[in-house]
């Protein structure tokens, strides 16, 4: 059985994301995405800029293995289900990103994340960017308790 990544993506400035993200997203058989379009351009900018750093030997990237790219998003989700379920029984590992920040926070993900846990398939989070958090911590308020009840539509 693969693995399912819930890979977090930078929410404004493309430098906010974690070398472990940009590992499991290079690593990856399959990447579901909210807009492959703007996913392409992610792995892109990482590929090109990335390996301009010198001695990158360290970051563990195949720079030329790239996943295969799928649209997943609330409207088609239940009809890519059955296809993304066969590529984690073959042992494909699979990541789940949205256009920006942590899948499954206001984004789609929701039904393939409950049922790889109602069904023991590994679920792993990287996380990264959070506009929940980044925005609580200039607001001002005491970040001791709060409660997040969605975005504003």
């Amino acid at each position: 059985m693969g693995n399912l990544f819930i890979i977090a993506t930078p929410i404004g400035n493309l430098k906010d994301i974690t070398l472990r993200a940009v590992e499991t997203l290079f690593s990856l058989d399959l990447l579901l995405c909210e807009d492959t379009r703007k996913t392409k351009r992610l792995l892109d900018f990482y590929k090109e800029n990335l390996k301009l750093l010198p001695n990158n030997e360290w970051l563990n990237i195949n720079f030329n293995s790239l996943p295969q790219l799928l649209s997943f998003f609330e409207e088609n989700e239940a009809y890519r289900l059955p296809y993304v379920l066969a590529a984690l029984s073959q042992n494909q590992n699979v990541g789940l990103v949205s256009n920006a920040g942590t899948p499954g926070i206001s984004d789609p993900g929701f039904s393939l994340v409950s049922y790889c846990i109602k069904n023991n398939i590994p679920v792993i989070t990287i996380p990264g960017s959070s506009a929940v958090i980044s925005g609580l911590s200039i607001s001002g308020f005491s970040a001791d308790k709060f409660t997040f009840l969605g975005f504003l539509p």
